[in-house]
C-alpha cells in the first residue's frame, strides 16, 4: 500500500545520498544479504502530511533503523550487531544514548522533568554530558526543536561497553562525510511530501518498479491461524502464534500475503494492552 511504498522511497533516496554512484549496485547486495542470512530490518519511516499527520509535522521524510531480527536464530540482534550491519550498509540509526545502570533513575527524573520546558537541543547536550551515543540525523534537523518524548529500555551489556563505543565510533566514521548529502536528500523529499506533489502521490498508488511486493491472500480467520500456527517450525515464533491464538485471538487479526513462493504473515493487535 501507499505506506510501504513511500518507505521504499525514502530507504531508496537514502541508498542514493550515501552511496552515490553505487546505490543501485548496493541496494541489491544489501537486499541479497538480508534474504541470505534471514535478516528483517525494521525502520520507522517518517515523512509530513502525505500520509496524515501524527504529532509535529516534520522537516524531511526520513527512515530510521530500529531492529533487526534474525528469523533462523528467532531472535533480535543486539546492539553490537545492530552497529556492525547499520556500519557496513551504511543505514541510518537514530539517536541513542548508552548509560550505566547506576545514574538511570537520576536520568529518568531529569527528562521527566525537562520534556515540560526543554527542547530537543536542550535535551540532547544533557544527554550527550551523561553518556555516550549514536546518531545519523539528529532529531532537531529533520523534525524541529520540538521534545516528543524519550524511550528508556534497560540492556544487559555487561564486559561488552567498550566493544559498544569502538562501534559506535567506527559507525560515525564510515557516516561522516554523507550525513550533508542525506540531509539534503531528506529535506528536498520532505518538501515533496508536504506539497503533496501530484509525481509522488501517483507513484504511491502503484507498485514501484523494481521491488517486489507481497500479493494479499483471501481467507477466513480460521484458516489463517491454521496456516500461521501449523505451518511454522518449532519453536519461540511457533509458540507465540499458538499463544495469541489460544488467548488473545479476540485482539489479533492474521493478514496472509504471498511473496517470492514463500507465505508471509502479519499480526496486527487491535489492543495496546
Amino acid at each position: 500500500n501507499m505506506y510501504s511504498r513511500m518507505a521504499s522511497v525514502v530507504l531508496y533516496e537514502h541508498f542514493k545520498a550515501v552511496w552515490e554512484d553505487e546505490y543501485s549496485e548496493k541496494w541489491d547486495e544489501w537486499w541479497e544479504d538480508s534474504m541470505k542470512h534471514g535478516l528483517c530490518y525494521s525502520f520507522e519511516c517518517v515523512v509530513p502530511r502525505v500520509l496524515g499527520d501524527h504529532g509535529s509535522t516534520p522537516r524531511g521524510a526520513f527512515a530510521i533503523l530500529t531492529c533487526i531480527a534474525s528469523t533462523p536464530d528467532e531472535r533480535f540482534l543486539s546492539p553490537c550487531e545492530m552497529l556492525q550491519l547499520a556500519t557496513k550498509w551504511r543505514l541510518p540509526l537514530n539517536e541513542a544514548w548508552f548509560l550505566p545502570v547506576s545514574c538511570a533513575q537520576e536520568v529518568e527524573d531529569a527528562l521527566h522533568e525537562m520534556r515540560w520546558s526543554a527542547g530537543d537541543r536542550e535535551v540532547t547536550a544533557r544527554l550527550d554530558e551523561l553518556g555516550f551515543g549514536h546518531r545519523f540525523l539528529s532529531h532537531t534537523q529533520v523534525q524541529g526543536n520540538v521534545l516528543e518524548g524519550v524511550v528508556l529500555l534497560g540492556l544487559h551489556l555487561e564486559g561488552r561497553i567498550g566493544e559498544l563505543e569502538q562501534l559506535v565510533d567506527e559507525y560515525h566514521a564510515a557516516m561522516h562525510g554523507h550525513r550533508e548529502r542525506a540531509l539534503a536528500a531528506a529535506l528536498a523529499l520532505g518538501e515533496r511530501c508536504l506539497s503533496e506533489d501530484p509525481e509522488l502521490l501517483s507513484m504511491l498508488e502503484s507498485p514501484i518498479p523494481g521491488i517486489s511486493e507481497p500479493v494479499r491472500q483471501e481467507m477466513t480467520a480460521e484458516a489463517a491461524w491454521e496456516l500461521a500456527c501449523d505451518n511454522v517450525a518449532p519453536g519461540r515464533v511457533r509458540t507465540a502464534l499458538q499463544r495469541c491464538r489460544d488467548s488473545y485471538k479476540h485482539f489479533v487479526n492474521l493478514k496472509v500475503y504471498k511473496w517470492a513462493g514463500d507465505w508471509q504473515v502479519q499480526v496486527h493487535v487491535t489492543d495496546d494492552q
